[in-house]
Formats: C-alpha cells, structure tokens, sequence
C-alpha cells in the first residue's frame, strides 16, 4: 500500500511584477534546508535554468517542515507568473500520472512546433530527467518517471 509522503519541499518567490509563485515537490523524508536550498532543489533547478528562470539565488524561502528564510528583501522577482513548465510524471509504484509544476518559464519557443511540449530529446537522458525525478514524487510518496514537459499559459 503506498504511503502519502509526510513533507513538501517548497520554495517561494516573485516574478517581475512582485507577485508570489512557488515551486512545490512531495518528498518521502523531510530534507535538511538549514544551509539554505538543498542540493536535491539545486541540481533540478540547474538543470532546468534554460527553461525557467526559477534559481537558488532568486528564492524567498526554502521549507521541509520548517521554514529558513533566503532573501528576505526580494520585492520584484524575476519571469512572468503566466508562464510555467508542467511536468508529467507517472507513479513508478501505482501508474497514476501526477504533476509538478515549475514557475517562471523562459525559452517558450524551445516547445515543438504545432504542441505545447518540450521535445523529448531537449530533456530525455539529462540531468533534467535524472534530476526531477529525483525531486518530485508523487502524492501517495512514491518516485516517478518523467513522461513530458508541457508549457502552460496563463493561470491553468
């Protein structure tokens, strides 16, 4: 029987506008974030900096159970709210499809002509497979595997 998980990583900030947005990830244990963003945040987050503009060093905060503050004096952020990556996932335990969600998009134009999803070969393979799958585990706790990227506009 899967297990929920008992700790959500999440990370707040602004866009350019000063609005908040957030990335959110289940997590199966609670991940030390004392130092500030944890390694695990880091590498998903380098990984995948072509694509959004979401960075270590534009977070508010960094919370697993407990909340460290970054940059307390972030007014205006950086990206645009309305542009966000979702990433399809698929339980490796159940087969049901989840979704995480990854503010601040850049290179929209990077999405394959006629969809609104990013070629498999821009992220099959790379560190930005190996490194969101290590991050982003589904609700019942469980890892997953990464099956595409889509580009969302406006507030879906």
């Amino acid at each position: 029987m899967a297990q929920n998980p008992t700790y959500v990583l999440v990370a707040p900030t602004k866009d350019r506008s000063g609005e908040s947005t957030r990335l959110q990830a289940n997590q199966p244990a609670q991940i030390d974030v004392s130092a500030g963003a944890p390694v695990i945040l880091t590498n998903f987050l380098t990984a995948f900096a072509a694509y959004s503009e979401l960075a270590a060093g534009n977070l508010l905060s960094v919370s697993s159970n407990s909340l460290y503050r970054l940059n307390q004096g972030l007014r205006y952020g950086v990206g645009h709210r309305e542009l966000k990556w979702k990433l399809h996932f698929t339980d490796n335990v159940t087969g049901i499809a989840y979704e995480a969600t990854v503010p601040l998009a850049i290179n929209a134009d990077a999405i394959a002509e006629g969809t609104d999803f990013l070629p498999n070969a821009d992220w099959a393979g790379t560190a930005i497979e190996t490194s969101a799958e290590a991050l982003f585990f589904s609700n019942d706790g469980n890892a997953g595997t990464l099956t595409a990227i889509e580009l969302v506009r406006g507030s879906k």
